[in-house]
């Protein structure tokens, strides 16, 4: 092959090379089924009759926040990512408090995390079996 030919064979990779890099990097990312998650389900434990209690939870990055009315009994279940940390705030009758309701550190070898909020306070299961108490309002 002559000079001419390489310098043609190189600059054709050279460019397809080139397209498939830029393909790459303007390619949108929406499929969130791709990280791994873990389910967080948030349950409210308080006597029938007593009203709702508000949770907002953030992901610890702007813009990422869920919040949502839990009447009593009610439960709501988030799909979280596992290497995310998830600080929810609640509110109920006044009372305020913050948990955590999943940490990357704590909840790393769980599938599934489950909170009851009840009058006295906050409690954290892994199995909906043995609760601990984590928090009070």
């Amino acid at each position: 092959m002559s000079t001419l030919n390489y310098v043609a064979l190189i600059l054709g990779l050279a460019t397809c090379l080139y397209n498939h890099v830029a393909d790459a990097r303007v390619q949108p990312i929406d499929n969130i089924k791709a990280v791994p998650t873990v389910q967080v389900s948030i349950q409210v434990g308080l006597p029938r009759g007593e009203s709702s209690a508000n949770i907002i939870c953030d992901i610890l990055t702007p813009n990422r926040y869920v919040g949502f009315d839990l009447p009593p009994g009610g439960t709501k279940t988030l799909t979280v990512a596992i290497f995310a940390i998830y600080k929810c705030d609640a509110t109920w009758k006044g009372k305020k408090a913050t948990f955590v309701a999943y940490d990357k550190t704590r909840d790393t070898s769980q599938n599934d995390v489950y909170w009851i909020l009840d009058p006295l306070g906050f409690y954290l299961s892994y199995d909906q079996h043995d609760w601990k108490r984590v928090g009070g309002w």
